[in-house]
């Protein structure tokens, strides 16, 4: 080929460039560097560059191959390349192109496929003999390289987060403060905004309250609360990220976010690890107690139903469960009865251990059965029983009461140890079963907190709900609760945290029967607005009937049964009897 042919090609090729920087710690003058050099190298081949396509990415990472699609410079650039548009490709090293060893592979298929020339300022050009030695000897680098960047990053926030400082944007309710020393940045520190931090509370008390999640959102939005982000609306995903947060309890959780989490799930399956979730104690940044927080948590932190919160105008949903199946009974018939969904669908699929007849029950008898149930919890005998508790606990010396937060967290440590033990022994264990483990871990976090308040100093505030509580007449808690003044959503979280176990256990004929257990200590923390002190159960059994002619009377008999639960309950076995018209 002459020299004016040589020359002619080299001007009809097409010529592109491509450049990109990591993150905002980099400086974005870092693409122009690399654009000079990528002419440079173009100049020195004698390609001309004025009319060169340039493709740039700022403030992106190129290690994850499953991202990109987010990096718009590379996609377009891709897009050209598949097109046949491009004729030499310059880049400064292989790096800014592609970390991955996925994505490296594709690059290096497509450079083979097409006979695009591929240029590098660290020493790559496809045209020479030996080119894809030196590609993989520096693919594997830049991969190395980013596993070492990671390790170095991680590092130095565990480094910063153990000598006091924090790491990332304060979330609402605090603020940040950089610490220098003869000019030298040292940290940031965070502080408690206390004009924020009330808006915390809110949406915890709120939440605590039985409101959803969405609800919560709506009453910012209506209220004009910016988001933390700057984003346009409060959203119930959010809200529930923003409660989730333990840092409103005095700890931060490195590895502890929903994003974490989400990537420490898709490791585990496919390398078997799992990234350790680190705890930071800051208890000057407490902005609210461990009961508010867990209270506000969904069922695979709370241990409780998430029925109970904001949807729905029935009371009696989200908390009652069948005794065949165990699943959630459900309003039908327009709200007039409770039926049980899964019984449903074991009969359909023709299941053999499905029930004969699906249990069901008006809402009705329900009713009767659940004012039953209240009346007896807060009765002048219940009563009597639980100031004798209260009273025992309020005798007690600090060594006493500290014994026993010493066999709560012994309790707590061996539930997480027996769950672990268990996923250890099945590799494949489900999602269940790391939710059952989360809530072990949370559990053991709470009983190890309070045994530290308690051996730091004197618990006023626990003697303080005591005397409260030990002031309680005999109240008309089903009067309170069922009087249809309060909240739809505040009721049922009453309901469904003062019954641990309300369960219809099945049918004689048309006899329905219930195995209930409550904790008074529950009815009088609420009723005299303090901490729960007391966790005794009490269990009854129920059995309710109507006619069958109108108007309907209900027959209910109820007697005192062990609880299934390992709490104590008081002793006896009493049998009561009441009737009634509707």
């Amino acid at each position: 080929m002459s020299t004016s042919a040589t020359l002619l090609q080299v001007a009809a090729s097409t010529l592109a460039f491509y450049a990109r920087y990591s993150d905002e710690s980099q400086s974005p003058t870092s693409i122009d560097d690399q654009l000079r050099r990528c002419r440079d190298i173009a100049e020195r081949h004698g390609y001309p560059t004025s009319n060169a396509l340039v493709f740039t990415d700022e403030e992106v990472s190129s290690f994850r191959a499953d991202k990109a699609a987010s990096r718009e410079g590379y996609r377009k650039l891709m897009d050209a390349w598949e097109q046949g548009r491009i004729d030499i490709l310059i880049v400064d090293e292989l790096s800014r192109l592609a970390r991955n060893g996925r994505q490296q592979l594709e690059l290096f298929e497509s450079i083979d496929s097409t006979g695009v020339r591929f240029l590098t300022a660290n020493g790559i050009d496809s045209a020479l003999e030996g080119w894809r030695l030196v590609f993989n000897i520096q693919g594997m680098m830049a991969q190395e390289e980013s596993r070492a960047t990671s390790f170095r990053v991680i590092r130095g926030m565990r480094g910063q987060l153990e000598r006091g400082y924090m790491i990332a944007q304060p979330p609402i309710g605090y603020q940040s403060e950089r610490v220098l020393e003869n000019g030298r940045e040292l940290g940031t520190k965070w502080s408690v905004d206390e004009a924020s931090a009330s808006l915390v509370r809110e949406m915890y008390a709120r939440r605590g309250k039985g409101e959803s999640f969405g609800s919560i959102a709506a009453w910012l939005n209506g209220c004009g609360v910016p988001t933390p982000r700057n984003g346009r609306l409060w959203r119930a995903a959010g809200i529930q990220r923003l409660l989730e947060n333990a840092i409103y309890r005095g700890e931060f959780i490195l590895n502890g976010s929903s994003f974490a989490k989400t990537k420490a799930r898709k490791l585990r399956k496919k390398t078997k690890l799992t990234p350790q979730a680190i705890s930071f104690d800051r208890p000057l940044l407490r902005i609210v107690s461990d009961e508010v927080w867990y209270a506000a948590q969904p069922r695979s932190r709370s241990g409780e139903g998430r029925t109970q919160y904001g949807g729905g105008r029935n009371i009696y949903s989200g908390w009652m469960r069948c005794g065949h199946c165990g699943s959630l009974l459900s309003a039908t018939s327009g709200g007039s009865a409770f039926s049980c969904g899964g019984c449903i669908s074991n009969r359909r699929a023709a299941d053999p251990a499905a029930p004969a007849a699906v249990p069901t029950i008006s809402k009705r008898g329900i009713e009767q059965v659940v004012r039953h149930a209240l009346s007896y919890t807060l009765s002048a005998d219940r009563l009597d029983e639980l100031r004798e508790r209260l009273k025992e606990r309020l005798s007690e010396d600090p060594e006493s009461e500290l014994k026993r937060l010493r066999l709560a967290r012994e309790h707590a440590k061996q539930r997480a140890q027996r769950v672990l033990r268990l996923i250890s022994l099945d590799p494949d264990s489900d999602e269940l079963a790391e939710t059952e483990y989360a809530a072990a871990k949370d559990a053991l976090k709470v009983a190890e907190q309070a045994l530290k308040r308690a051996e730091g100093s004197a618990d006023v505030l626990l003697k303080r709900d005591l005397v409260a509580q030990l002031s309680l007449t005999p109240e008309d808690l089903a009067g309170k609760l069922l009087d249809g003044e309060l909240e739809v959503a505040h009721v049922r979280t009453v309901l469904s945290r003062l019954f641990s176990h309300f369960v219809l256990t099945g049918r004689e004929g048309r006899v329905s029967i219930f195995h209930i257990e409550f904790r008074p200590g529950v009815a009088a923390a609420w009723l005299t607005d303090s901490a729960v002190v007391d966790e005794s159960i009490c269990a009854l059994e129920v059995r309710i009937s109507c006619s069958a002619k109108r108007p309907v009377e209900w027959k209910l008999e109820a007697q005192r049964v062990k609880p299934r639960s390992p709490l104590p309950s008081g002793p006896g076995h009493e049998v009561t009897r009441s009737r009634g018209q509707s």
